[in-house]
């Protein structure tokens, strides 16, 4: 079961100091002294290894102490090892690497079916993926042991690709191959060619093991109290329903509203700032459907702070990443000299000239900016920006 942490993160900015310590003494039956000294503290974990809905219940009275509260995941879907034998360890690594390496995902899910087999690709294909299937389960092949790898959704968008694959590839029909995406929708190549050979070969290979082992329906699908599309047993209405998700790697829970539902995934909205609302495809795995009553993540919360040391400004400056998920530079204060507002003037257009167009810039307030929503990338090109304005010793 997937569990959480609660993080608090400082009084909220129209709380009243007195009434928040008192608040929270009394909820977390702390002395009003080491309340203090918590309350002080940028984050502090209060809670660790619930479930989601306790976490909700955490995470609400937290804040009607007047707190900021955080709810994150304490392990990442399709890369947790829990249950996953010795032996197999290093292959969530290598599966979610080739979903980072390659962009289409009938070419993703046919690499990642070539693991399955250990990169055998000769005559003896099959008996080596049955093998290294075997050893993956624990022994014995079975759908929960395939789960630990691959959430129920990937599982079964893999098995529709094999499916269809293998009826182009039977008809003969390699010139669907580029619309198809091996090709990328370019000219056909010879290395398309093999590679959508052996991705048929593989896929052959898989499925016949699955009918073996009566994993599959008669049409070759998993069984239908497996493949939910929340994975938890309740069906998502295309739109309008509001959810709690995680964008892919990230540990913090976020509510959104669901915009419509793909194979590989489910469109989800969530605000940003000012009105402006922010819409990405979310994995299904990545879903929590079973939260019971549920509060946003707050907004103005700092999830994540990094001074910036060493350069030639009234104060340190700092990278915040948001509870919007955005990255802010904070000044601490709005630049006085003519010389410090002429450099920030520009500072938008340089970073995203500096970023070649990849991070987002905009000055949101005097002495504060707004640099992606990556918080490393932000650290990057900033420090580069700022680089004239660097202490010289």
């Amino acid at each position: 079961m997937m569990s959480f942490s609660v993080t608090m993160r400082g009084r909220r900015a129209a709380a009243d100091l007195s009434e928040t310590v008192e608040r929270l003494a009394k909820l977390t039956g702390r002395s009003i002294a080491e309340t203090e000294r918590f309350l002080a503290m940028p984050a502090v974990a209060v809670k660790r290894g619930v479930d989601l809905r306790t976490a909700n219940r955490y995470q609400a009275a937290l804040e009607d102490c007047g707190v900021y509260a955080t709810i994150e995941r304490e392990s990442i879907a399709e890369t947790s090892l829990d249950g996953i034998p010795e032996g197999f360890r290093k292959l969530p690594e290598q599966l979610r690497q080739a979903d980072r390496e390659h962009r289409y995902t009938d070419r993703i899910h046919a690499v990642m079916v070539g693991l399955l087999a250990d990169g055998v690709d000769g005559p003896g294909l099959r008996f080596a993926m049955e093998q290294n299937l075997k050893g993956m389960c624990g022994g014995q092949i079975s759908i929960e042991g395939l789960l630990r790898y691959f959430s129920s959704d990937r599982l079964d968008t893999i098995l529709r690709d094999a499916a269809y694959t293998i009826d182009v590839y039977r008809r003969g029909g390699y010139r669907h191959v580029v619309n198809y995406g091996y090709g990328g929708g370019n000219q056909i190549s010879a290395a398309d060619s093999i590679f959508f050979t052996l991705a048929a070969r593989r896929y052959e290979a898989l499925l016949a093991i699955l009918h073996d082992h009566g994993l599959l329906s008669p049409e070759g699908r998993l069984p239908s109290s497996v493949v939910l599309r929340d994975g938890k047993g309740e069906l998502l209405r295309s739109q309008g329903q509001r959810v709690q998700f995680c964008h892919l790697d990230s540990p913090y829970v976020q509510s959104g509203t669901i915009e419509g539902c793909h194979a590989i995934g489910v469109e989800v909205t969530r605000p940003l700032r000012n009105g402006l609302l922010c819409t990405a495809m979310i994995p299904y795995a990545n879903l929590m459907m079973d939260g019971g009553a549920f509060r946003p993540l707050p907004q103005e919360a700092t999830l994540e702070c990094r001074t910036l040391n060493g350069y030639a400004l009234p104060q340190v400056p700092e990278l915040k990443l948001k509870g919007n998920l955005e990255v802010e530079l904070d000044l601490q204060t709005p630049p006085a000299s003519q010389e410090h507002q002429a450099f920030f003037a520009g500072f938008p257009a340089r970073v995203r000239e500096r970023s070649g167009g990849r991070i987002e810039a905009a000055r949101l307030a005097p002495g504060l900016f707004l640099v992606g929503r990556n918080l490393e990338q932000a650290a990057q090109v900033v420090t580069q920006v700022l680089e004239p304005l660097r202490l010289r010793s």
